[in-house]
């Protein structure tokens, strides 16, 4: 017995039943059928599987199937009838059980050749599909790719949906993204970004590399929203996108002259309508510095803005922000680029920023604690930091000590909040 089975007329053969049965049993009943672009391929092991869980309907095709190739008949009688209507019966029963049973959720993926793999408690297999492009699972292994990865319950339903990022060629940026509902079937596509010109004149052409997403849905939602934020490949401009999670239509986007690494949501107010937060940089040269953008996930759109109010790109009004969090340079980051924003995370009810303080991944940092008004409450130094201050202290006694530089950092913070 082969492994595997290529093409829908072996598939039918194997067993002994007509194309269009096979169809139907892929259709209706999930045969495990793969699309590898225009080949089709099944395993034996899964077929074998498939068939000890449904004897009833390969029992009663083998009925229907062998009126129909009986030879000279011309008066079906009975038996095709009724042979026919527990075959109806029998594929519209466990159709129907089958798409009304509740599908496991699903907690991870894995990709493996140019399949991807949902997985449940254990690792477990829950569903698997090939997408609509070929998948590098070499590229996956090597990227961070879980965490721009959505596990979510997009259509409220107590189902689990798989936001999942394709990586474009043999590189690890993401610029597409499919959305896979509860039971495997591609739900919908987005793609993130598109021309825009700033201030200056500047043109910022795709692609636009996803960076991270959240899901959110506030009172009386039908489905939750997706918010994607998407950075240019390789200059400071930055999407952030509002996608129906029903359909991935586009809902409405904001554009922001620096980076946006990191996205939460959280309902800060506690009045049942979800806030977004956003950090990164604002790279502009008004600004400079780690910022954290604050929205109502019900209007997200405009473009930041320099210090005298101008939006930053063309054809677009000023940013609908509900509060801006803009955070101090530390004499360690003096005379660098920036400093950004390099974790935000929600704990307890705190919100918890840590900021590099420079632009190389192993910059030192300063975390910074926010009550839900987004007053500042806490900051700490991490030991890198430390360890650098004291060593440039030691060169400029002038500079505040260790425990005086916390209370002038948080001093430096400031809080921007829409009137």
């Amino acid at each position: 017995m082969p492994d595997s089975i290529e093409g829908w007329k072996a598939i039918a053969e194997y067993f002994g039943r007509g194309v269009r049965t096979v169809q139907l049993w892929e259709r209706e009943l999930g045969l495990p059928v793969h699309r590898l672009q225009k080949r089709v391929l099944a395993y034996t092991k899964e077929l074998e599987e498939w068939r000890r869980n449904h004897t009833e309907i390969t029992h009663s095709a083998e009925e229907v199937e062998h009126h129909e190739a009986e030879p000279g008949v011309r008066h079906f009688g009975p038996w095709l009838f009724w042979g026919a209507a527990a075959l109806v019966l029998a594929i519209s029963t466990l159709g129907a059980a089958r798409f009304f049973a509740k599908p496991e959720r699903i907690i991870g993926f894995r990709v493996q050749g140019n399949e991807l793999i949902a997985t449940g408690l254990g690792g477990r297999e829950v569903w698997h599909r090939a997408p609509p492009r070929l998948l590098n699972d070499a590229s996956y292994r090597l990227s961070d790719i879980e965490k721009r990865a959505l596990i979510a319950d997009l259509y409220l339903n107590g189902g689990t949906e798989l936001i999942f990022p394709e990586l474009t060629g043999d590189t690890t940026a993401t610029v597409r993204v499919d959305c896979f509902d509860m039971r495997g079937k591609l739900a919908w596509e987005f793609v993130s970004g598109h021309t825009v010109t700033d201030a200056h004149g500047h043109v910022f052409q795709p692609p636009f590399a996803l960076q991270r997403e959240v899901a959110v849905h506030g009172r009386g939602a039908r489905f939750a929203n997706v918010v994607f934020t998407s950075a240019h490949n390789f200059s400071f401009a930055d999407q952030v996108a509002v996608v129906d999670g029903g359909t991935g239509r586009l809902l409405s986007e904001y554009w922001h002259h620096g980076h946006l690494n990191y996205i939460i949501a959280t309902d800060l107010d506690g009045d049942g309508e979800p806030e977004v937060l956003l950090g990164g940089v604002n790279d502009s040269t008004d600004y400079e510095q780690a910022t954290v953008l604050v929205f109502d996930h019900r209007n997200i759109q405009g473009a930041s803005t320099s210090r005298d109010g101008t939006p930053d790109f063309k054809g677009m009004g000023q940013g609908s922000e509900k509060a801006i969090i803009r955070f101090p340079r530390s004499p360690v980051s003096a005379g660098l680029e920036f400093n950004r924003v390099m974790d935000l995370r929600e704990a307890g009810d705190h919100i918890v920023v840590t900021v590099a303080e420079g632009t190389r991944t192993t910059a030192p940092c300063v975390v910074y604690e926010f009550d839900r008004q987004l007053t500042p409450v806490n900051v700490g130094l991490c030991e890198d930091f430390a360890d650098q201050y004291l060593e440039m202290r030691a060169k400029n006694p002038k500079l505040p000590t260790l425990k005086e530089l916390p209370a002038k950092l948080m001093l430096g913070v400031s809080v921007w909040r829409r009137p």
